[in-house]
């Protein structure tokens, strides 16, 4: 039996999608879009999970769309039928980016082209020492897709975004944190653990509250400071509402850790 292009593991309020090709450093296939996609779904569906993690097995963390087998971007043809079907090539970005938890790219080794997009639709991204990123695109006479217009420039500027999109180059985990694209670099033995780590910290954080941090800071983007305001302030009455807050009171004055439970 073949392996699975995705191995989905839940523990301790933790979805873990590991991407499984290793022998093409995990380049998409279109049951790896699809497997991701259902793991996605998944996560956001099951209140247990609290956070998502995405990493790769072997050398790779996605090395994008694997050009040897040209795959079509119909999920029918791999028998997932019609919630699955396909729309631009930044889909999986925008699965990604939309869900309603904190999600974390631990990002093992090469990320390119729409592996690339995939890290950065993340909300945090941990490198490990031999992580290398590269929006290879135009090397293959292609434009940017999987969100790469939209996340590179937010992270690193227009000019550096550009810079990366036109020349295609490799750039390794000590830049890449230098200009902002991951937020720490850790040795590749230690990846997982301080992934696990940051996401069982995040896991025990209160749900709503932070579904709604996230909504706030991605809206925000695209908004005004004065609809910003509004939405914050929208926001912020639903937190004030609900028994996560009050447990939160109450266990500052009790002096104690809370236990949030997303109500």
């Amino acid at each position: 039996m073949a392996e699975p292009h995705v191995i989905y593991e839940k523990k301790g309020g933790i979805g873990t999608i590991t991407l499984n090709r290793p022998e093409s450093l995990n380049a998409y296939s279109p049951e790896m879009r699809a497997g991701i996609a259902r793991a996605i779904d998944d996560i956001a569906d099951d209140d247990e999970v609290k956070v998502m993690i995405i990493t790769g097995k072997g050398r790779g963390f996605c090395s994008g769309q694997d050009m040897k087998l040209r795959a079509s971007q119909n999920p029918a043809d791999v028998g997932l039928g019609e919630r699955y079907r396909l729309s631009p090539a930044g889909w999986l970005a925008q699965r990604v980016n939309n869900l309603n938890k904190p999600s974390i790219a631990a990002v093992n080794g090469v990320a390119a082209g729409g592996g690339f997009g995939l890290a950065l639709a993340c909300d945090i991204r941990i490198a490990s020492e031999s992580a290398r990123f590269s929006s290879v695109f135009v090397r293959r006479a292609l434009t940017v897709d999987t969100g790469l217009s939209y996340f590179l420039p937010r992270l690193v500027g227009m000019s550096r975004a550009l810079e990366l999109a036109f020349t295609g180059d490799l750039i390794d985990a000590a830049e890449a944190l230098r200009i902002g694209l991951v937020s720490s670099v850790v040795p590749q033995e230690k990846l997982m653990d301080e992934a696990r780590a940051l996401a069982a910290r995040l896991a025990k954080g209160p749900p709503l509250a932070m579904q709604l941090t996230k909504r706030s800071m991605y809206k925000a983007q695209t908004m005004t400071l004065v609809e910003a305001l509004e939405y914050e302030t929208y926001a912020q009455q639903i937190c004030l509402a609900s028994e996560d807050y009050e447990e939160g009171a109450r266990a500052f004055v009790e002096k104690r850790e809370p236990v949030f439970k997303g109500h």
